[in-house]
């Protein structure tokens, strides 16, 4: 009531995604879809003025549908979206492993159909120089690339 001139009396939902968006940010999927239906009630008990006109109670219902349809979105994209980062923390990880084991690495970046981009890396005496130039690269001892495709041949970068 205290945030209808704030808001108006067609947004009287929206403090409550936040709500939502917290929750499930913070707790997950089940505190997200309580969040949900807790912010439904207390806006019902709240802010349901219906005084037995048809369409007030359609309006009012309209709007609790499209409150509980973007709440299952946001709780849903956050979820996938900390499952995402989650994959891509433990993928670091485990590529920080292989580099810290290994004396030499080559990557290869696709740049558009049948052109790659060639980065070499090593640690240590491996001069991996030797072999960038072996492709028409070049660089340094210890990082060099190349280029390859896209009708040329080897390339440095």
């Amino acid at each position: 009531m205290a945030l209808v001139p704030l808001l108006g009396s067609e947004a009287p939902l929206l403090p409550f995604v936040l709500v939502v968006a917290t929750a499930a940010y913070l707790g997950g999927r089940g505190p997200g879809l309580l969040a949900i239906v807790a912010s439904g009630a207390l806006a019902y008990l709240l802010f349901a003025e219906i005084s037995g006109s048809r369409y007030e109670t359609l309006a009012w219902a309209a709007h609790l549908t499209l409150f509980v349809v973007v709440g299952v979105l946001i709780n849903e994209g956050i979820r996938h979206l900390q499952r995402a980062a989650a994959a891509l923390r433990d993928s670091e990880s485990r590529l920080r492993a292989i580099l810290d084991r290994a004396s030499a690495v080559v990557f290869f970046k696709e740049n558009g159909p049948d052109d790659w981009r060639i980065s070499l890396r090593s640690k240590g005496a491996v001069n991996i120089n030797a072999v960038a130039r072996e492709f028409g690269g070049g660089g340094h001892i210890n990082a060099s690339g190349c280029g390859y495709g896209s009708g040329r041949s080897s390339t440095a970068f």
